[in-house]
């Protein structure tokens, strides 16, 4: 089936990122334990996007492509009162297939990025993955791009939150802080799901750095 070779190569490509991503934050920074003090690591922020990059261009290219992009703004927000952007990539094709027939229904995806502060390249994969959807659809009907952006969102529903600890990512830019991991209250987010909770790599000691609690952005 094409759509699932495709689904496989899209993780495949993501799982490659995320290990390049955690080779490149274990190069630049000192493990295991940061205690909130600067250690002289300064990202390019010609290369990255900062917060507010990231919302101005989130905005600029949703704009651009207003007919297949929708941002919904969470109701609840963080503790800081940042609410989270889902990114809803919608086009109006055809459904996906079963054993060869349509059924439907769409697959639908979510992905998020962006629940450690310093790993800079999550919101940039994010970009990435939102670009190369959506500027296809403006291509040549005849051209690769096209057909591919089509295909594959004639068959899927893609959500997306580009950042899902803003707190962290404004926290650690107004401290200048590029080793901070978790958000502004030292929770971090990545252990704080329903899956395997508490589990073996969690700390209930609010001065580790895995430490688990409580925290709005995984409740929205």
């Amino acid at each position: 089936n094409p759509v699932w070779n495709l689904l496989h190569t899209i993780s495949i490509l993501f799982i490659g990122f995320f290990l390049v991503d955690c080779w490149a934050i274990n190069a630049y920074t000192i493990p295991p334990r940061y205690n909130g003090d600067k250690k002289g690591y300064y990202p390019n922020y010609d290369m990255y996007h900062n917060y507010e990059d990231y919302i101005k261009e989130l905005k600029e290219i949703s704009e651009q492509y207003s007919q297949y992009i929708t941002l919904e703004y969470s109701n609840s927000t963080t503790r800081h009162d940042t609410p989270l952007i889902l990114t809803k990539l919608r086009y109006p094709g055809q459904p996906s297939l079963s054993n060869g027939k349509p059924n439907g229904k769409k697959i639908k995806m979510l992905y998020t990025f962006g629940e450690h502060a310093r790993e800079l390249i999550g919101v940039e994969s994010f970009f990435h993955l939102l670009k190369n959807l959506t500027q296809g659809l403006e291509s040549d009907v005849d051209s690769i791009a096209y057909h591919y952006s089509t295909f594959v969102l004639s068959h899927i529903d893609i959500d997306l939150v580009g950042v899902m600890n803003p707190d962290g990512k404004k926290h650690m830019e107004t401290v200048d802080n590029y080793c901070w991991r978790n958000n502004a209250e030292n929770v971090d987010l990545n252990r704080n799901a329903d899956w395997n909770y508490g589990g073996i790599g969690s700390s209930t000691d609010k001065n580790s750095e895995d430490w688990l609690y409580n925290n709005p952005e995984f409740q929205t």
